[in-house]
Formats: structure tokens, C-alpha cells, sequence
């Protein structure tokens, strides 16, 4: 089924545009990827008071990142894709150090 990006989808009381939904969906997965990357550098820094705390949590973002990155590439912008693929690997790099 082909949509027409002129063409607004009726949703509730407003018009809702593809493009519009495409920007919010990108806007939204780059406010989570911020939040990663802020979470991430907070355990972080607990890890180096508690080591024991990061081994399977820095794993876990990894893996959710890595997630993100695929559904990115599929579904998203480049530019979205690659600051997620960014993030995969310095959650990784992260992990494996700690």
C-alpha cells in the first residue's frame, strides 16, 4: 500500500502528515539515544567506585543498543542510524573494558 506524503492521515481531531511522523519518530529516537548515552556515562562512573556493579548492565545496554542500531537502519534516517551505531560500539567498548 503506497502513501502519499501529501496526503494527511486523519487521526482523532487532527491530520497527522508522514513526513511529520517520520521527524517525530527521528526527534524521539535521538532523545532516547542522549539518555543512553548520558545513563551510560553515569554507570560509568559508578563502576570505577563499584566494579562489580557494570559487568552485566553494560552488557545489557549494549545489547539494547545494538537492537536500536538495526531498528534504525531499517525503519530510520542515516544520520539516526549511524549516531546509534556510534553509541552500539562505545557501549560495547564500554562494556568489555569494564
Amino acid at each position: 500500500m503506497a502513501v502519499d506524503e501529501r496526503r494527511p492521515i486523519p487521526h482523532r481531531r487532527q491530520e497527522l502528515h508522514v513526513r511529520r511522523l517520520y521527524r517525530g519518530f527521528g526527534l524521539y529516537v535521538t532523545v532516547y539515544l542522549l539518555f543512553s548515552a548520558f545513563l551510560s556515562w553515569q554507570l560509568g562512573q559508578m563502576s570505577v567506585q563499584y566494579p562489580e556493579a557494570g559487568g552485566v548492565i553494560g552488557w545489557a545496554l549494549c545489547a539494547v543498543q545494538f537492537a536500536g542500531f538495526v531498528l534504525s537502519c531499517l525503519y530510520f534516517a542515516p544520520i539516526t542510524a549511524a549516531f546509534s551505531g556510534v553509541a552500539a560500539i562505545c557501549l560495547g567498548l564500554a562494556a568489555w573494558l569494564a
